[in-house]
Parts: structure tokens; C-alpha cells; sequence
């Protein structure tokens, strides 16, 4: 009766053999866990600029009746600001970020050592950037629509010297220094609809009209 004995250990190793090769299995897409440490959280606004985290403190977003989206994000501990303007985005869709003549579209960003001379997206500096607008919803007279996108861009300011005046190289053209903005990405972006109400085009005005903003995690709607 001894020949039992090896047989019931060979099916017991048979029995476990499933449980055992479960672990190597692929897991399952549905499955994998989400929380990459630089994507969006709802309300938030990021990107790495210069290889430098931007991670807003705050934003908040307005939208024309015709479509013109702005979007602010600050960060407070470096003074940081990021300005991005994008015209007719009433749907889902990719749209240029450069700025030029009959085009509200640009992102505009300073910090505490370069607020009297932002980056842009001017075409005129050679700039260039996209953003991709990739979920909207639309406002309603009591509901706040939201947005969601990701963006690259390459902003650029000239160079000035301590006079406030433009330096220009041996040819005559401005020395422009450029920053380059990648892995942009924004989630759950609230708005409501009403004029952008800025004085200067690059979203430095007042809002003082009815915008959405996060602030800390805390949202609210000013009117």
C-alpha cells in the first residue's frame, strides 16, 4: 500500500499548481492602478516646465458665449501663474496655442522673477504649442461646465537688460530665451459662461464678472 502514499502528494501538487501560477498572470487593464503622481486631480492644472513640476494651488475658468475658454493656475509658494486662452472651444478637438494678429488663442506664464516679462506663445518669437481639448461639458444657468486637456508648448520672451529695454543680437532681432512646457495636462476644470473681462488680453484684468474657481480643494462660484 505504500505506492498510495506518492500519489496522494503528486495530486496534491497538481491542486495547488493553479493557485500557484495565478501570480505570474497579466492583471487584468480594468485593474492596473491609475494614480500616476502627475496626472490631474479633478480641479487641478500641471505641467513640467523645464523638467520643474507646476502643480496649481488654485485655478479658475471662464468661457465666452461664443466659445473663448481661459483658464488661469497659480501656484502660490513660487508666485507661479499660467494663463491659457482657446478660442471656439465649444467641442472636443486639438487647437494651436500660439498667439499672433486675430487670435485670442496663447498661454502666458511668469513667476516672481519675470512678472513684467512673461513666456508667451507669440508667433513672432517663434513659439509653437497645441493643446488638446479632450471632454467638455457645457455650462448651464445653474451647472458649471468642465473641461479636460493636455498640452505642450515652447514660450518664449525677449531678452531685456535692466533698463527694461530689448536686447537685440548683431542681425538686429531680439535674444529670446524660451521654456519648454511638456506633459500638461488639466481635469474637471469648472467654468461658467461670461466675458473674459481682462484688461490686457493675456487674462491680467479683473474677473470680476462670473467665473468658477478652485482654490486649496475648495470650490466656489463668485458673481
Amino acid at each position: 500500500m505504500n505506492y498510495l502514499k506518492p500519489l496522494s502528494w503528486f495530486a496534491l501538487a497538481m491542486l495547488m499548481l493553479p493557485f500557484v501560477s495565478c501570480d505570474n498572470e497579466p492583471i487584468p487593464q480594468g485593474l492596473i492602478p491609475t494614480d500616476d503622481p502627475f496626472v490631474a486631480e479633478p480641479g487641478q492644472f500641471l505641467a513640467m516646465i523645464d523638467g520643474v513640476q507646476f502643480v496649481s494651488d488654485s485655478t479658475w475658468a471662464v468661457r465666452t458665449p461664443d466659445g473663448t475658454l481661459r483658464i488661469e493656475a497659480y501656484v502660490f509658494a513660487t508666485q507661479e501663474k499660467m494663463t491659457m486662452t482657446i478660442e471656439n472651444s465649444l467641442t472636443s478637438s486639438t487647437f494651436n496655442l500660439v498667439s499672433g494678429p486675430g487670435s485670442l488663442n496663447g498661454v502666458v506664464y511668469s513667476d516672481s522673477t519675470n512678472v513684467d516679462n512673461p513666456f508667451t506663445t507669440e508667433f513672432l518669437l517663434g513659439a509653437i504649442g497645441t493643446v488638446n481639448i479632450t471632454a467638455l461639458t457645457n455650462a448651464t444657468i445653474v451647472n458649471p461646465g468642465t473641461t479636460d486637456g493636455n498640452f505642450t508648448f515652447t514660450g518664449v520672451r525677449a531678452v531685456r537688460d535692466d533698463q527694461g529695454n530689448i536686447i537685440l543680437d548683431p542681425d538686429g532681432q531680439p535674444i529670446v530665451e524660451t521654456i519648454d512646457v511638456t506633459e500638461g495636462n488639466f481635469r474637471a476644470i469648472r467654468f461658467m459662461t461670461g466675458p473674459l473681462n481682462d484688461d490686457d488680453g493675456n487674462g491680467n484684468g479683473d474677473p470680476s464678472e462670473q467665473f468658477f474657481a478652485r482654490t486649496n480643494g475648495a470650490e466656489f462660484v463668485d458673481t
